[in-house]
């Protein structure tokens, strides 16, 4: 009796098995037949194949489940944000999002992860939201690590780090590129499919100023060309287009903006959105290479498109390139206008902007504005420099980069010996593992603590180092000068004036060594020299005072060391060295509700901003460096300004130089 039973019991466990390897295997066959059906449209889609939105709409109609539904539905929204009507993507995103956010599992998760990758693409093609981009793709990816899709994790990946670079932020973008090449690694994907994570570094260190490494990344994915899908051709073509752009060899630009134009033809692809942006670039490089007909030609193809979606950089963009024609032509009208009607730009990325500072500062020039080229070229070269900062976070960037790389291989490492372990051994490593990670993350913690007090330690180190080159450039500076006007000025020996002369330089030499004075000992230090300079003029008809408001300290408060001395030796020099007649020099400090202002005006002829342009002045070239040395680490900044002053019928009176300091301001 119990042998029958347990036979029974045999044949029934039996059938139950091979119902559910039954069932199992209908399921893995379901799968398998979505999946390569996915396949052939996201194939479809990246060749931009007219036959996409009938692949797409055949297989929803005949989906056999929801999930599959929306799993077309979501190539959908990816079709119409490559398609010339981009907007009628987002009804589908928000479609298969409901759908998505209301289930809980890991093909759940990749469905979400797509369609929030394909609404974030949208924001960052058309230059929408750039916030709102970054989160998106962060979330598609955090969502993409819990799914059955990891493969196409690198994608977000890089996805990422193209929208890091367009925010100008490229330590973050080089972290996510080298996350994208080690999880590419990790999953074992196919060497083609990095390519365009190398294109992705090659954009940073371009915009780094590493042109020779950017290019030899160009240069090896170039060789791989033929190998690519036709997107991946269409991404890298644009991409080395830029690159020779931005080197100024315009030629060579030429050359791949146009090898991009043919493909895109043979591919019959003219109204498509790689079209529009090849297009609005060639037009720029025919521009800059003199063709100004050819440069009307191309943007007249493409500005109805970019004002249609409403994108506001490539519109921007065209408003630039029609000032670049306009200024070519020497049409001045034109150029009027289209500075008039630009509105405010401070939310455009810098490289537009840089754009067009170059055809502004032709304007101004025409105009003969050569106040407003100044301030242009000025307000340029400050973006600039922060380019330096982000080359040291470049660095520090590259270290975390290995950083996560060598947790990442621990934890795989960790999880492989898991799978390989016996039940009792996978609980001690689990222990283990967790024990490992919150020493990680204590040590982890410990050491992002330690690198940002050095960071600011060597960031103020830096601070110092280029006030004092600066403070060393006075010395021998100002002592030539004071010398050279004495040995040209003096007809017999003086004992009195070289006595004064002694404790002249003897003063210089204890304040160019000091970052900071306190006003009281500037201006004694002025007095000093004016005392000296005065007799050089060519007449006694000179008047010379000094204002300070009673409610400033002058013990108490600090300034750059020889701030005032410098922008009274240039109203010397440059005012009353020349003058005949009466001459006057006022130096004049007044507290303001916020900090104090220093004024040097004189009664000279006045500075032209062309000189200014033209010449290296160490006065002034001190000046400007010593303020943007101490702006650097401060909320509010020194403010420095040359203008000329005038009477009411517009004739010039003199020269005023005024240096503006914050109260709490930190120079060391």
């Amino acid at each position: 009796m119990n042998f029958r039973k347990s036979i029974y019991s045999t044949i029934l466990l039996l059938f139950l098995t091979v119902l559910a390897y039954s069932s199992c295997t209908d399921n893995d066959s379901q799968s398998n037949q979505l999946t390569q059906n996915l396949k052939v449209i996201d194939d479809s889609i990246a060749a931009k194949s007219p036959g996409s939105y009938k692949l797409i709409t055949d297989a929803m109609h005949n989906a056999s489940d929801s999930l599959e539904y929306y799993e077309y539905a979501a190539r959908m929204s990816k079709y119409y944000v490559l398609s010339a009507t981009p907007d009628s993507a987002l009804p589908w995103v928000d479609k298969v999002m409901q759908f998505a956010g209301r289930q809980s599992s890991p093909e759940a998760f990749a469905l979400l992860a797509y369609v929030l990758n394909t609404k974030a693409g949208f924001y960052h093609n058309y230059h929408k939201n750039t916030e709102e981009t970054i989160t998106l793709y962060s979330k598609a990816y955090h969502l993409i690590m819990q799914s059955n899709h990891k493969d196409e994790a690198p994608d977000v990946c890089a996805n990422l780090g193209d929208a890091y670079v367009y925010e100008s932020k490229l330590p973050e973008a080089a972290s996510w590129y080298r996350r994208a090449l080690f999880l590419s690694d990790s999953l074992q994907l196919p060497e083609k499919d990095n390519l365009s994570l190398y294109m992705g570094l090659a954009l940073i260190y371009q915009q780094l100023g590493d042109n020779d490494k950017a290019l030899s990344l160009y240069q090896q994915t170039d060789r791989n060309y033929r190998g690519m899908q036709l997107s991946m051709q269409l991404y890298f073509i644009n991409n080395y287009g830029g690159f020779y752009y931005y080197t100024k060899d315009y030629p060579q630009s030429l050359k791949q903006f146009k090898r991009l134009e043919k493909l895109l033809i043979d591919n019959k692809m003219e109204n498509n959105f790689d079209m529009y942006l090849c297009r609005i670039n060639l037009a720029d490089v025919y521009l800059n290479l003199g063709d100004t007909k050819k440069a009307e030609e191309y943007l007249n193809l493409v500005e109805p498109f970019w004002k249609k979606n409403g994108d506001k950089v490539a519109l921007y963009y065209c408003n630039t390139i029609r000032l670049g024609i306009a200024i070519k032509d020497g049409d001045i009208a034109t150029a009027d206008r289209i500075v008039k009607e630009t509105g405010d730009d401070s939310d455009i990325i810098f490289n537009m902007r840089e754009i067009r500072g170059k055809y502004l500062r032709k304007y101004y020039g025409m105009k003969g504005d050569w106040h407003s080229a100044y301030t242009s070229l000025l307000s340029e070269e400050t973006a600039s420099d922060s380019l330096e900062h982000n080359r040291t976070n470049m660095r520090a960037a590259d270290i975390m980069a290995q950083y996560s790389q060598d947790t990442l291989q621990l934890h795989k490492a960790i999880t492989i010996e898991h799978k390989t372990a016996e039940v009792e051994r996978m609980r001690l490593w689990l222990v283990v593992a967790i024990a490992a990670f919150f020493v990680l993350v204590l040590l982890f913690v410990a050491w992002m603590l330690m690198a940002y007090r050095n960071k600011l330690k060597s960031q103020m180190e830096i601070m110092n180092l280029k006030l004092v080159s600066a403070r060393n450039r006075i010395s021998p500076h100002f002592i030539f000068n004071v010398l050279n006007n004495q040995i040209v000025g003096g007809e017999k020996e003086d004992d009195d004036g070289m006595l004064k002369l002694t404790k002249l330089i003897r003063t210089n030499l204890d304040m160019a060594g000091q970052i900071t004075v306190p006003l009281s000992s500037e201006i004694d230090f002025v007095n000093k020299y004016v005392a000296v300079e005065k007799d050089l003029l060519p007449d006694d008809n000179f008047t010379y005072s000094v204002n300070v408001d009673k409610e400033i300290d002058t013990d108490k408060t600090l300034i750059p060391s020889m701030a005032i001395q410098i922008l009274v030796e240039n109203a010397f020099v440059h005012g009353l060295m020349g003058r005949n007649g009466a001459k006057s020099l006022c130096v004049r400090v007044e507290r303001l509700t916020d900090g104090i202002r220093i004024t040097v005006a004189d009664n000279g002829p006045g500075f032209d901003i062309r000189s200014i342009l033209n010449s290296k002045r160490t006065g002034l070239s001190i000046i400007r460096q010593t303020v943007a040395a101490i702006n650097q680490h401060n909320k509010r900044k020194i403010k420095f300004e040359l203008h000329n002053g005038k009477d009411a019928e517009g004739n010039t009176t003199g020269c005023n130089a005024t240096l503006t300091i914050p109260d709490n301001i930190i120079y060391t």
